[in-house]
């Protein structure tokens, strides 16, 4: 099975542990509401009023917690963008200022690269190769197709760099690119709680006092086992977390849906995870030039970028350009 890089992180940095999500994958549904459904009827008021407000917020939460990455090596642009979940099975382009590093999607160690001074030469047979190992989707139902892939540049990157990758990208065969960036959250954290976790232990002792008030809510510990898991990562994210908030409601609060937003927030929020977002682009034939000076900034350039490609539209035809 393929290792992610959050995955990896995640071992290095064990206090900051994921929610557990074992059980065999369902067939699909239809995307749901992040609204809870409908509780047991004899709901407390002050209960389902709780819960009402927790549906939303744990919804936006799971998005978001699934979209967190570690930089290694790199650090990426901030967009202001809401944050959702990007592929990581899926050949992938990494840009900074001292090295291209190409990898496709079975290379689970990413290390090591092609160095600064790398000629386009390189940088184009070893992009032709990545394209040339095809994903097999029997071994990994998670892999993007084979004519995308991923590219993260780094905030100092120069934009003479990501114009000869792109360039590269498209002469090896690649249809359409994501350019990953980090993203701007807009949940508010439960009062009391910081933005990022720092403290080593916090996150797994948050992990453990969820197991412990899942006993007292059986309805919540079994949502891991009745979960119907949807194909988009990001609806389903949202539909973990309505149904946490229904199982909730369904045992009438007999956990507290402040506590256990507080505790999913500390859980997920250790501070080296970033939250990403992704702006999707096609390559080829009538592509929108987009020219700059090549000692541009990634950082300075994103501007035009994200005009170039709306939040919410049909992914744009761009290439770039270096004076």
């Amino acid at each position: 099975m393929e290792v992610t890089r959050f995955a990896i992180a995640m071992v290095l940095v064990a206090a900051c542990g994921k929610s557990e999500r074992g059980g065999v994958k369902k067939e699909t549904e239809p995307t749901p509401t992040t609204e809870a459904p409908p509780v047991a009827a004899k709901i407390d008021p002050a209960c389902e009023a709780k819960v009402k407000e927790l549906a939303p917020w744990l919804a936006q939460h799971e998005v978001e917690t699934a979209s967190r990455e570690i930089d290694f090596g790199y650090t990426l642009a901030v967009i202001d963008r809401l944050p959702s979940p990007v592929a990581q099975v899926i050949d992938t382009v990494f840009v900074t200022p001292k090295n291209i590093a190409i990898y496709d999607a079975s290379e689970a160690n990413h290390v090591g690269g092609l160095g600064e001074n790398a000629k386009q030469e390189e940088v184009e047979a070893k992009l032709a190769a990545a394209f040339a190992q095809k994903p097999d989707p029997k071994k990994d139902r998670d892999a993007a197709p084979a004519d995308t892939l991923r590219i993260d540049i780094d905030r100092d990157a120069t934009w003479t760099d990501a114009a000869r990758v792109l360039a590269a990208v498209q002469k090896a065969g690649y249809k359409t690119a994501t350019l990953v960036f980090t993203a701007t959250s807009k949940l508010a954290a439960p009062a009391g709680l910081p933005a990022q976790i720092t403290d080593d232990q916090a996150s797994t002792k948050a992990m453990e006092r969820t197991r412990e008030l899942k006993k007292k809510c059986a309805a919540w510990d079994d949502v891991v086992f009745k979960h119907k898991t949807l194909p988009n990562k990001a609806d389903d994210a949202r539909s973990m977390g309505a149904d946490v908030a229904a199982a909730i409601g369904a045992c009438n609060c007999a956990v507290d849906p402040d506590e256990v937003r507080a505790l999913a927030w500390t859980e997920s929020h250790w501070h080296q995870a970033r939250v990403r977002v992704g702006v999707p682009i096609t390559l080829g034939e009538g592509a929108k030039l987009i020219e700059l000076p090549g000692a541009t900034t990634w950082t300075a350039a994103s501007e035009q970028i994200l005009a170039a490609a709306p939040e919410g539209s049909a992914p744009p035809a761009i290439a770039f350009v270096a004076k």
